[in-house]
């Protein structure tokens, strides 16, 4: 009823969406007995509504039976499509590895860091493979999305502020005081590791009587 209206409350969809809709049906061989469930996970279906009405495409992710898959699925076709668009991209596209790191790797810029989930900005294997595609203000940039739980990570922050120096403002004084006296037990201990002297053996030579 409400794709086809019911000429009283509803107002029928666009003719070419309730075209594709027919098309699809027809192709799929939906019958009274289809469940809603098929019906809300078919991609197809769900893309031609969106190629349409892109500011739905999170609104449809969250609808009952929608499946993570479905929104993955249709995360990926908003960013072939509606690459200025990413406001519209369901939200739990956010929270997944693969789709966050394609998103940062096709866009390449680290503004993209601000839409991914806690969960990822947190994670020391996403937040690795995502910080190693930027350099010098770029990755500046991008450790502002860095999650407070990695800014407190020794072992993390020694890593790449070692690779850029300005990142140490990102650092608190405690963990960058902890930074610099694991710096300083490296130095010691190369300094401490000399070599020893190697004892000669004396030639004793045999006094001759003649």
């Amino acid at each position: 009823l409400q794709v086809f209206s019911d000429a009283e409350l509803f107002k029928p969809f666009p003719k070419a969406n309730r075209d594709k809709l027919v098309e699809i049906a027809e192709k799929r061989s939906w019958t009274s007995v289809t469940t809603r469930d098929k019906i809300k996970n078919d991609i197809d279906l769900i893309n031609s509504y969106v190629m349409v009405n892109p500011y739905v495409a999170n609104e449809i992710s969250k609808l009952d039976g929608v499946s993570l898959d479905t929104a993955l699925k249709i995360g990926f076709f908003m960013i072939e499509n509606f690459p200025d668009e990413k406001s519209f991209i369901p939200k739990v596209c956010f929270e997944d590895f693969a789709f966050s790191i394609e998103l940062v790797k096709k866009e390449k810029t680290p503004e993209m860091l601000r839409y991914l989930g806690e969960n990822l900005t947190s994670n020391v294997q996403f937040m690795q493979q995502a910080l190693s595609m930027f350099s010098g203000q770029s990755l500046v940039t991008a450790f502002y999305y860095v999650g407070s739980e990695l800014t407190k990570d020794v072992d993390f922050m020694k890593y790449w502020i070692a690779k850029n120096p300005d990142l140490e403002k990102f650092a608190d004084k405690t963990i960058l005081a902890l930074v610099n006296s694991k710096e300083v037990e490296v130095v010691v201990e190369v300094s401490n590791e000399v070599e020893k002297p190697t004892k000669r053996k004396r030639n004793s030579k045999k006094e001759t009587k003649v």
